[in-house]
């Protein structure tokens, strides 16, 4: 398949729609194929890894309708060129075990800046040069990709030069993705912030940003080591400052495009402030945690309970093994969660040979898995991202 380029542009705006279908085989109706594929998605969402192994054995009927498994995406920064690999995201595997990986490559070219975390086989990559800014959506398993037109960050007098921060989010109502843009300037007495959104759609030549309004201005929290955004359920979180230097996470409905914010619980605000944290789908609720951990003898995650009464449950999970001669001098990050029962840690920097850390929450134990990637050894040093729970889509941009 070729890969095809869309260029967009600021005219003509875009809309979605969804199709789905039943079956009969020999005369008799397959029941499973009366269950709306999106209620039908959600119950096997539910289940636990070992019983999602099993419903792929089944039938290959139930095989063709059950999603795809997930697995987990690496993306290497090597020069200008972005090296995704993916892998099996398995629940059984051994301590010691190595897991293969398969590549696809992209080049960014010397502008790209971040990656942000995938979403439904989808991720965005942010890119900065000479003052301008814009963003990549592309499928890193069938190379196609979009690239949104370039932003001036040119501030002006008495302005700073211009940020711009870009999300990815997808609305499970109407079923489209959605890039919202944050571009910020800021001088030591006031904050100018716009926000945008495109609506992204297959077999458009030109889509659109649209202006939305927002009622408190602020900007996102920037780390260029490890993306904030995350999208649960139709709601885009990311943490950020206001002018006031309020810290808070936004809270971005993908449909509406409204604007809510709930405040930081105050036993994280000591800590956050200090450091990076990183933002995880925690069964299905957001869970925050610190970004860049050191030899982490333990975990502390904030999981939202109620995001319009600012209500935050902290847990703590404490390793059985000695942390240091498990990671030895490796500094990794909570990268997300495999199923609902693990954690994956994952290094920020490359090491030959490559590892990734699995943390039992019901067995309350580590196990260390090793990640046969080529890329490794080409490179003494590069950025890895690791991003849990990456399901594979074929569909075109």
């Amino acid at each position: 398949m070729t890969k095809r380029k869309q260029q967009v542009s600021l005219d003509d705006n875009v809309s979605g729609g969804n199709k789905r279908s039943s079956a009969s085989v020999g005369g008799e109706t397959n029941y499973i194929d009366l269950i709306p594929i999106d209620v039908f998605n959600d119950i096997f969402s539910r289940l636990q890894l070992k019983y999602k192994a099993r419903c792929y054995c089944v039938s290959k009927h139930w095989s063709s309708k059950l999603p795809a498994p997930p697995r987990l995406l690496f993306a290497f920064n090597v020069g200008s060129n972005l090296f995704f690999y993916y892998s099996p995201q398995r629940h059984d595997m051994d301590a010691g075990s190595f897991l293969g990986a398969t590549p696809h490559r992209m080049d960014l070219g010397t502008s790209f800046y971040k990656l942000c975390r995938p979403l439904r086989g989808l991720v965005c990559s942010q890119h900065v040069r000479n003052k301008y800014s814009w963003a990549v959506i592309s499928n890193p398993i069938t190379g196609e990709y979009v690239t949104t037109t370039k932003v001036s960050l040119n501030g002006g007098s008495g302005w700073t030069t211009g940020k711009a921060e870009y999300s990815l989010g997808y609305d499970p109502i109407d079923k489209q993705f959605k890039v919202l843009r944050t571009t910020w300037w800021s001088n030591p007495n006031n904050l100018y912030a716009t926000y945008h959104v495109l609506t992204l759609e297959t077999g458009k030549k030109y889509l659109s940003w649209r202006r939305i309004h927002c009622c408190t201005p602020h900007s996102p929290i920037e780390d260029k080591d490890n993306d904030k955004g995350i999208c649960i359920n139709g709601v885009l979180y990311y943490p950020s400052i206001s002018h006031k230097e309020k810290l808070t996470i936004v809270c971005f409905d993908v449909r509406t495009e409204k604007f809510s914010f709930t405040d930081i619980d105050q036993g994280m605000v000591g800590r956050l402030h200090r450091r990076p944290f990183n933002l995880i789908n925690y069964k299905g609720k957001l869970g925050v945690t610190e970004g860049h951990a050191i030899y982490p003898p333990s975990i502390e995650l904030w999981v939202l309970e109620d995001a319009d009464k600012h209500k935050w449950l902290k847990h703590v999970f404490n390793w059985d093994l000695p942390h240091q001669s498990l990671i030895g001098e490796n500094h990794v990050c909570l990268a997300g969660m495999n199923g609902s029962e693990e954690f994956v840690l994952s290094p920020i920097h490359t090491r030959d040979p490559f590892f990734i850390y699995y943390y039992n929450l019901e067995t309350n134990t580590p196990k260390k898995v090793g990640v046969e990637v080529p890329v490794v050894d080409e490179s003494k040093s590069c950025r890895v991202y690791t991003f849990p729970n990456f399901v594979e889509e074929v569909k075109l941009i």
